[in-house]
């Protein structure tokens, strides 16, 4: 998903791997919004939202919305439809990606999981390692030519 997003053009917008700050003139934060820290669920409220924001720009509901539709036009920057340029397993690994970018997807409290989870962000490993540590990010001149996953 992240390579997907890259190769779309995503990060132009939402800023390097998704976490925004890229500025949106005219917009009501006057950026365009990151995938990171849980912002996801300000704009979408299920998976099925987020394939909307994807394929079609935004959910039918804030298409239908006048004053959506009018906010939208204020802004420099508009969330591109990719209806029709990702299929349907891509949009499944965007959608993946959206998700463990924007902190949705958390290990039960107290486990261990939650621990190492805990632990990857205090020391940033997925500055390197990626979102739940996939990996897969450029590391020229190393063996691969990437920085390996913890798993595999």
């Amino acid at each position: 998903g992240r390579l997907l997003a890259a190769q779309l053009g995503c990060f132009g917008c939402h800023g390097p791997d998704g976490v925004g700050g890229v500025p949106n003139p005219g917009s009501r934060w006057q950026t365009v919004p990151g995938f990171g820290e849980q912002t996801l669920m300000m704009y979408a409220h299920s998976d099925d939202e987020v394939r909307e924001y994807i394929v079609d720009g935004a959910p039918a509901a804030r298409r239908g919305d006048e004053s959506y539709r009018e906010a939208m036009q204020a802004q420099a920057l508009q969330m591109p439809a990719y209806r029709g340029f990702v299929s349907a397993a891509e949009l499944e690994d965007l959608v993946a990606y959206i998700r463990a970018a924007s902190g949705m997807f958390t290990p039960p409290e107290g486990s261990a999981a939650a621990r190492g989870a805990q632990l990857a962000r205090d020391y940033g490993c997925a500055h390197c390692h990626g979102e739940m540590g996939i990996g897969g990010r450029p590391n020229p001149g190393s063996l691969k030519g990437y920085i390996p996953g913890f798993v595999g």
